[in-house]
């Protein structure tokens, strides 16, 4: 970040001109004069040796000016010797290769080259124009250069005689000839100055349009190139190595942040909330230093003083840049310039001298847009791209646009705070591997290549979400109407007020609040600054993550009192058998009714001509090796097995399974991946000190039943969100316990529920399964208050964002129920209620959910469960109307049976069963037949048990052919 300024005649008034651009190079100011022209360059001293420029060729008659970085210089040093830095590289490509010796500097920069014996000038901006460089002629005959047009300005040019270089271009004039010229020492007067004359124009780089790459991994090496070059901490002046960079909930800063965590260079992370999801920041944050990245990361709370007072350091410091697709609106009139400033001022505080900025993403990768619909206003792609990219190329934010409004925004911020601002997603050869992808590639998905690469580290984001950075909104010491505003455009305001409260912050408090934070250490003592009007407050990683998580917690509990005043609109209760009127009408409708009591979803849905090609995502969870092998490699093995996937649907696409890992041994997980192309795992690093550390069977098992069922329900939303929501062409969502076996196909049950417009099906007893030890009243209605019992463990889901709503908020219950249990008062009550009829956290959670609290309704089956049933949720957005899910059961002894039968066989209705209870947990590990429980006699249980021996011995062989033999009873 350096600025420069050229006169043709001697500048008298130089501290004036000089004045906005002398912040840009705080390190030193150098003039020098020749050949008839005044130079003077501010410097910021980044790379190499400290040069004073303008650089200097007597004996060749030129002299060059240059704002910015050349990446390549060492590169491009010649046999005669090595560059003292990055700017000794433009004279000398320019004596090899004359005009065309931009082509090879690959940079950010803004140069000025003059020719005085051949009697030419050269002015040029790299391909995107990151640096700003202006000139001016007048009718009189002076000309001058500079970096901002203020100092063109001031030195007496009208606005209309003011010319902008315009990106990815060189301008060539021709010096005017003299048959005096002018010698060292002499200076023409104003009055007789000679103004250049311009030539040509041509471009830097011209890019290739072709589409035809069909992968993204090039793309991605040079992503990463791109950031280690402007990192560059090996070229750095000592004491300023240490990359500094906005942290946001988005795309754009995530992909820096995880590139520098990556590449081992440690970032300094800056945060101002305005509207950004702070369970997002905290989990990546969480997520580098669970990776052993170092970085240090501070998030701000700024105030309405602080604001303010940002706002008038611009307006006294900063380049003023009209905006031009805003007429009448300016870079200092963004809100979003006040919030950089802010950034830019701590971390010129802290020493920070090098600003990785994500600028440029938005206007190249979407264009604004997605799927066709524009986010923004000046949006002209709308996120699709043509087949044929040259009938729309450049388009309008490509060159021009947003593009250069933004990039005036982050320089004249960052200039007036001497920070150095580059910018990865602006590197030409990065922008060329993205438009050699294929449309298919680049339209798959928001922001396709970044989605694939934070998708691929497991770097949490929110899919499909572009907020935009509203520096104004969430203000402290803000009046009500702001505060109101604030509450409308922002849907996580509540979750950010319990954050900070969780860490001591009262709402009262209207200062500036800044949590500062590093991924190995803990922080220091916590400071105040009187002159600052700020507050520090140390935390470490996990404390964060703990915090977080308690506030997110409470935002699910906080919502049920005012979510359960609402009246709920209740579809028709017709009878199970019913539905068939609700269904087309089918040739083998009377077949259909005839095996409604054996079969009931695929006897109905065979009726209406079932589609068995609905693609659904099994999510499951696996934790400790003991555990997997015992029941997720037999469960792997049945659904194989089911669904043929080791003979004729091998390439099928139609069953997936995504797996969260805990506590697994990654050998065991890359064999089974290999033998079985249809699993995929996703480990949980974070979670490993939640495992189970008792030795005692038993007591692992209780520990396991009540701890691992919030943290696999987090596990399960964080995979729906981050990584299946988006696909379309996934129909439905199968969440269920690793202790399951597949028994047959199940797609039918998928086409009834598609066919009944259902949401959210659960499973439930419905009074007619007949079970050795009991009445089938007695397994289908709790002891305590006769509700209808609900089976745990499977939920299958439309994938869809108002299902994927009513998971988070279920998700966000259960906790609720586990950890306000133990709480005295009406709400402990309430929960220990629940629990006594439902047993489990997520039972009663779902209870409570189904009925909205009315859990009367639980009484009777044909209200609650065998028909489909409406609730609504709180909207999506700010705004819009409640979201009403539709929720049916689906009775246990058909995808969830987990009892016995008086001969040990496997009932015929059965298509998943579960293999819960503690009796299976203490049989199956050693193969026993004699431990016997109230409810498990293996004469009750025969057929299951041979099932999962079967299942497990075949596991057993699989890893044995992939080269894995392992010892296990």
């Amino acid at each position: 970040m350096c600025s420069f300024l050229l006169a043709n005649w001697l500048i008298s008034n130089l501290t004036y001109v000089n004045f906005y651009l002398q912040f840009r190079g705080p390190d030193a100011t150098n003039r020098w004069q020749g050949y008839g022209y005044d130079f003077v360059h501010n410097l910021l001293h980044m790379t190499g040796e400290r040069s004073l420029q303008p650089f200097h060729s007597p004996e060749d008659g030129l002299v060059a000016l240059f704002n910015g970085e050349i990446y390549n210089w060492q590169e491009l040093e010649t046999v005669e010797g090595s560059f003292r830095s990055d700017g000794d590289a433009i004279l000398s490509e320019y004596s090899r290769l004359g005009r065309r010796f931009a082509s090879r500097l690959d940079g950010e920069y803004a140069i000025a080259v003059f020719d005085f014996r051949a009697g030419e000038a050269f002015l040029v901006r790299d391909a995107f124009g990151t640096k700003p460089l202006w000139y001016a002629k007048s009718q009189s005959g002076r000309f001058a250069v500079a970096s901002y047009a203020s100092a063109l300005q001031r030195l007496g040019f009208e606005n209309d005689e003011l010319r902008h270089v315009e990106p990815n271009s060189v301008v060539t004039f021709q010096l005017p000839r003299t048959s005096d010229p002018v010698e060292a020492g002499t200076w023409p007067t104003v009055e007789a100055a000679q103004s250049p004359e311009l030539v040509e124009r041509r471009a830097v780089f011209e890019f290739d349009l072709r589409q035809h790459k069909s992968h993204m991994e090039d793309w991605q090496k040079a992503f990463r190139r791109a950031v280690q070059r402007r990192a560059g901490a090996d070229k750095m002046v000592p004491g300023r190595q240490t990359p500094a960079m906005c942290l946001s909930d988005g795309y754009d800063s995530g992909a820096i942040a995880l590139s520098l965590g990556k590449l081992g260079i440690q970032p300094a992370m800056y945060t101002v909330q305005a509207r950004e999801d702070v369970k997002i920041l905290v989990e990546r944050f969480f997520h580098m230093t669970k990776q052993s990245m170092n970085a240090t990361w501070k998030l701000t709370r700024l105030s309405t003083k602080s604001f303010d007072r940002e706002k008038r350091f611009l307006r006294e410091r900063a380049e003023r840049v009209q905006y031009k697709l805003r007429p009448g609106y300016a870079n200092l009139d963004d809100k979003a310039a006040v919030g950089l400033s802010w950034i830019y001022h701590q971390a010129a505080s802290d020493g920070h001298r090098l600003f990785l900025s994500g600028s440029g993403a938005d206007e190249l990768i979407s264009d604004y847009g997605r799927s066709g619909r524009a986010l923004e206003f000046h949006s002209t792609l709308r996120g699709v791209f043509p087949e044929k990219l040259w009938l729309v190329f450049p388009w309008l934010n490509f060159f021009r646009g947003t593009q250069q409004d933004y990039l005036a925004k982050e320089e004249c911020t960052a200039g007036a705070h001497g920070i150095e601002a580059r910018y990865p997603f602006l590197d030409r050869r990065l922008v060329q591997e993205y438009l050699w992808l294929t449309r298919e590639l680049k339209n798959s998905l928001y922001k396709a290549p970044l989605h694939r690469f934070l998708e691929e580290a497991q770097f949490p984001f929110s899919p499909g979400v572009k907020r935009g950075f509203s520096a104004d909104l969430n203000l402290a010491g803000a009046n009500s109407v702001d505060e109101a505003e604030t509450k409308r455009k922002d849907d996580s305001f509540e979750l950010r007020g319990r954050f900070w409260a969780s860490l001591g912050v009262a709402d009262s408090f209207n200062g500036t609040v800044v949590l500062s934070s590093c991924s190995n250490c803990f922080g220091e003592a916590a400071s105040e600054s009187e002159e600052m009007s700020m507050t520090t407050l140390p935390a470490n990683a996990q404390r964060l993550m703990d915090v977080v998580s308690m506030a997110s917690v409470a935002k699910g509990a906080g919502r049920w009192p005012r979510l359960l005043r609402k009246r709920l609109r209740k579809k028709s209760e017709q009878r199970w058998r019913e539905i068939l009127q609700m269904l087309p009408a089918g040739q083998r409708l009377q077949e259909a009714q005839d095996q409604a009591p054996v079969t009931p979803p695929l006897s109905l849905a065979a009726a209406a001509g079932a589609d068995r090609n609905h693609r659904v995502v099994l999510l499951t969870s696996c934790m400790e090796d003991h555990y997997f092998l015992t029941y997720c490699g037999p469960l792997f093995v049945s659904i194989a097995e089911s669904f043929d996937l080791f003979g004729a649907n091998a390439d099928s696409d139609l069953v997936m399974a995504l797996v969260s890992v805990v506590g697994v041994t990654s050998q065991i997980l890359e064999v089974v991946q290999r033998a079985m192309p249809f699993v995929e795992f996703v480990p949980f690093e974070e979670h490993d000190q939640y495992l189970s550390t008792h030795t005692d069977p038993f007591e692992a098992e209780n520990y396991r039943k009540l701890t691992y069922q919030p943290m696999k329900l987090y596990q399960y939303l964080w995979l729906w969100r981050q990584k299946l929501v988006h696909i379309k062409e996934i129909g439905y969502i199968l969440c269920m316990d690793s202790d399951m076996l597949v028994v047959k196909p199940f797609m039918h049950f998928l086409e009834l529920l598609s066919q009944l417009e259902v949401d959210v099906a659960f499973s439930y007893y419905d009074g007619t399964r007949h079970v050795p030890w009991g009445s089938p009243e007695e397994l289908a209605f709790t002891k305590q208050r006769g509700f209808v019992r609900l089976q745990g463990g499977l939920l299958i889901m439309r994938n869809s964002l108002e299902a994927l709503h009513w998971f988070a908020t279920w998700e966000s219950l259960t906790a609720a129920v586990y950890f306000q249990r133990e709480e005295e008062g009406r709400l402990g009550d309430r929960w220990r209620a629940l629990l006594e009829d439902f047993k489990g956290p997520s039972q009663a959670a779902l209870a409570f959910l189904l009925t909205r609290s009315e859990l009367e309704v639980m009484q009777n089956v044909s209200q609650c469960c065998n028909v489909p049933r409406t609730i609504e949720l709180e909207p999506l957005r700010k705004g819009e109307p409640p979201v009403s899910i539709n929720m049916f059961g689906l009775p246990t002894q058909h995808v969830n049976d987990a009892e016995s039968t008086e001969d040990g066989t496997l009932p015929k209705t059965a298509h998943v069963i579960h293999l819960k209870g503690a009796w299976w947990r203490s049989v199956l590990p050693e193969g026993k037949k004699t431990v016997t429980a109230p409810t498990r006699l293996y004469e009750w249980n025969r057929e299951a048990f041979d099932l999962w021996q079967r299942h497990f011995d075949s596991f057993f062989q699989l890893l044995r052919v992939h080269g894995l033999s392992l010892i296990f009873p």
